[in-house]
């Protein structure tokens, strides 16, 4: 009855990209959870290579540029 009108959509068509979007979804709240911890491992070893003094902050700016050799 439906199948020879215009503007017809299947059932199947809608489930179909109903999942489509769903799983979308999931993949990317995955992705935003998994790039936080990701970010926050980042930082605490940041924060701790500061506080051992690991991390140089401020470049050697006295003098001119010194030409260095690649091997």
């Amino acid at each position: 009855m439906f199948k020879n009108k215009r503007g017809y959509v299947s059932i199947e068509t809608v489930i179909v990209a109903g999942l489509a979007v769903a799983l979308g979804a999931y993949a990317l709240t995955e992705f935003y959870t998994v790039a936080q911890g990701t970010t926050a491992v980042s930082m605490e070893k940041i924060n701790s290579a500061m506080d051992v003094g690991e991390v140089i902050l401020h470049p050697h700016t006295d003098g001119p540029p010194e030409e260095v050799e690649l091997p």
